[in-house]
């Protein structure tokens, strides 16, 4: 059901969203690199699994709206196998916690990585010997600037639970990062 979800989500971003060219950074570039790039450029920067890797090269999705509802996304990577979904439902600065994908809430974030063949994700769907159901993780995005399909600028934190319904882990793994992107990617 998480799948359906993704690609629905996915699916309605990219109606709206613009197309760009992205690549990554495996993460051996130095921190003063890496701050000097950032400044520049559009990126999103991921801590995970006690690695950090900065995707370049992304544009701002432009705001889909439907309804009450406001959503737009950031996605990173090139492959699927190494990519980043993170979905802010509205349109304002703030802290959007981790929320349920299939409500129609607003103010709510939903994040999705994958590195290799592993997908993580801010809520799970499982059937567990202690637990039975959806759990959300504990995390958020915080948006710092944001200008409708223009400009936004924030940090993301909190964990990511492996989306393998059988792993009953709802405690996850440390997931943290930052981004800055533009619409025209300059």
């Amino acid at each position: 059901m998480m799948k359906w979800n993704h690609y629905l989500l996915m699916g309605w971003a990219l109606l709206a969203s613009l197309t760009a060219c992205q690549t990554s950074n495996d993460g051996s570039d130095s921190a003063a690199e890496k701050s000097e790039a950032s400044a520049d450029v559009n990126y999103v920067k991921v801590n995970f699994r006690g690695k950090t890797k900065v995707y370049t090269g992304i544009e701002l999705s432009r705001l889909a709206e439907l309804d009450s509802i406001k959503l737009w996304e950031i996605n990173a990577g090139d492959t699927g196998d190494d990519y980043l979904s993170l979905g802010i439902y509205g349109d304002t600065t703030g802290t959007y916690p981790f929320g349920n994908p299939l409500s129609r809430q607003s103010r709510i974030s939903i994040a999705k990585y994958q590195l290799d063949t592993l997908a993580y994700g801010s809520s799970k769907a499982a059937v567990c010997p202690s637990y039975s159901g959806l759990h959300i993780a504990n995390g958020f995005v915080k948006v710092n600037q944001y200008e409708k399909n223009k400009l936004a600028k924030g940090t993301f934190s909190g964990r990511l639970m492996a989306e393998d319904g059988a792993d009953c882990d709802t405690t996850g793994l440390a997931f943290s990062g930052e981004f800055y992107l533009t619409a025209s990617g300059q």
